[in-house]
């Protein structure tokens, strides 16, 4: 027995139940709780006070089950498996379709008798409608310029590819490197006490969860029958 500023500690008689816990140090409800209690009773005492049918109270009570349950389940997932790297093909830029090597060569007067020529079809076949009968065409061509600009749009563009693709090869053998790393990280947090932690409490909320699919289920069951 000790005696300090007066009280007098008393010790507990032998078969005596023991004393339940101070109300005075229990600790107070979080807030989160706090806020969940209000999240689940204010709508079913809301929809209680106006009146509203059982079927109602009850379906928006499973909804509300479910909700939760499910908040339950999805803090306690694993995390996910470190993905392995794999290499990037870096794609091609946006060119234009090719253009045609060779344009026709035209001429504005037919190059056997020299009279002027009006006609498109004249101008590529380079010969007028009356010597074509007797000498045929004369078709010629030049070399496109367009061409030779498409052309050093695609040096650019494959230069361009290969800058991105070097980069993207540079990001990749890096990921590889540190891809071991993450994976046994990973292996170890699954195997310490907080992963079995979190894996006993997915197991304890999954019934939670599917008890609620169930009563969600069921409540629509019901109001489709009494409605």
């Amino acid at each position: 027995m000790n005696h300090h500023a007066g009280v007098t500690d008393v010790a507990p008689e032998a078969g005596a139940a023991p004393a339940g816990p101070d109300p005075r140090t229990c600790p107070a409800p979080s807030g989160r709780k706090r806020w969940l209690l209000l999240v689940v009773v204010l709508p079913i005492g809301a929809l209680g006070l106006l009146g509203g049918p059982a079927v109602a109270v009850a379906l928006l009570s499973s909804l509300v089950w479910f909700v939760v349950s499910a908040v339950l389940f999805g803090r306690h997932l694993d995390y996910r498996r470190p993905r392995r790297p794999h290499r990037t093909v870096a794609k091609l830029g946006h060119v234009r379709r090719e253009p045609p090597r060779q344009i026709p060569l035209l001429s504005r007067v037919c190059v056997i008798c020299g009279r002027q020529l009006t006609n498109g079809e004249s101008m590529r076949a380079r010969v007028g409608s009356t010597c074509i009968k007797r000498y045929g065409p004369r078709y010629a061509h030049q070399v496109n310029p367009d061409h030779g600009v498409w052309v050093a749009e695609m040096v650019r563009a494959r230069a361009d590819q290969a800058e991105r693709q070097a980069r993207l090869n540079v990001e990749f053998d890096r990921a590889t490197a540190a891809y071991p790393g993450l994976v046994a990280a990973w292996e170890a947090e699954r195997a310490s006490e907080t992963g079995r932690l979190r894996r006993d409490a997915r197991r304890r909320a999954a019934p939670m969860l599917v008890s609620s699919i169930a009563a969600c289920l069921a409540s629509v069951v019901v109001a489709e029958f009494f409605g």
